[in-house]
């Protein structure tokens, strides 16, 4: 039988064979399966859509950082308001507290070791009183007004030194709130750097709290004998744990703000455009 007798065979001929077809992909593959993303409907939902549109001003930062920061209207990281009072709640906890151990974190031993020996409370207290009498000699009066007061030209020192230690009190709230912090996460889920830190903020802590305890009982210690009121206050310790993280604040900024060139040209346009009519 020839093949045109054969019935249908035409029409086989006609059809084609999908394997003959091309095997590489004429558009490439999607940047995007359909399932991966939703593509938010604004007709149907605009406040929705508003809402939950990813903020690009705080994209660029890593989400751990917004614990402490906010993003500003120009994009920079600031200190939240939050933070500082958290932070606030272990001065007020802790600023009276009396000395309890070494500067490595040893508790004080109460009891003598021999008859002729001091005890650590003991030692402290005369480190804070030898530590004073070296600091009494910048509150010396140098002269009397007629009006009666008392001119000490070189209290300064002393009042630098109240400074440093209210930014002590200041470090040792914040590096207090980072430790809690950190202690929400179980040692065993933690990664290697977070033990390592966890383990360097304990020693840097005692430290410190060590080291504001001893420079607020010199300052006690000088009132005591003499008319002046020398002190760690609330508010300093409060204004420089602002400070600290506003220096921190600008750090963070600086290491993961992205910069939009186009903005940053557009912004400064009205400056340039300035000059050059000042030209004409």
């Amino acid at each position: 039988m020839t093949d045109s007798n054969r019935p249908f065979a035409k029409d086989l001929k006609e059809q084609f064979d999908p394997s003959e077809l091309e095997s590489t992909e004429q558009w490439g593959a999607p940047s995007k399966s359909i399932n991966e993303d939703v593509i938010p409907d604004d007709n149907a939902d605009p406040e929705s859509v508003e809402r939950l549109r990813p903020d690009p001003l705080q994209t660029q930062y890593p989400q751990f950082l917004f614990s402490k920061f906010h993003v500003d209207s120009n994009g920079d990281l600031a200190p939240n308001e939050s933070y500082v009072l958290e932070s606030m709640a272990y001065y007020r906890a802790s600023g009276n507290s009396p000395i309890k151990n070494h500067r490595d974190g040893r508790l004080f031993d109460q009891e003598l070791v021999a008859a002729d020996e001091e005890t650590d409370v003991q030692q402290y207290n005369k480190a804070v009183y030898d530590a004073a009498t070296s600091m009494m000699v910048f509150n010396e009066t140098a002269y009397t007004t007629v009006t009666g007061y008392a001119k000490r030209p070189c209290a300064g020192m002393i009042n630098a030194y109240a400074k440093a230690a209210e930014r002590l009190w200041g470090n040792w709230c914040l590096d207090r709130t980072a430790f809690e912090d950190l202690c929400k996460t179980s040692e065993a889920d933690m990664s290697e750097n977070q033990l390592a830190f966890k383990h360097n903020i304990t020693t840097s802590l005692q430290l410190q709290g060590y080291n504001a305890r001893f420079t607020r009982d010199v300052l006690k210690e000088i009132n005591s004998w003499s008319s002046t009121d020398y002190k760690v206050s609330e508010e300093g310790v409060k204004d420089a744990i602002k400070f600290k993280l506003r220096m921190d604040a600008q750090y963070q900024t600086q290491q993961h703000k992205r910069t939009d060139v186009n903005a940053a040209a557009k912004r400064e346009a009205p400056k340039l455009d300035a000059v050059i009519v000042s030209t004409f």
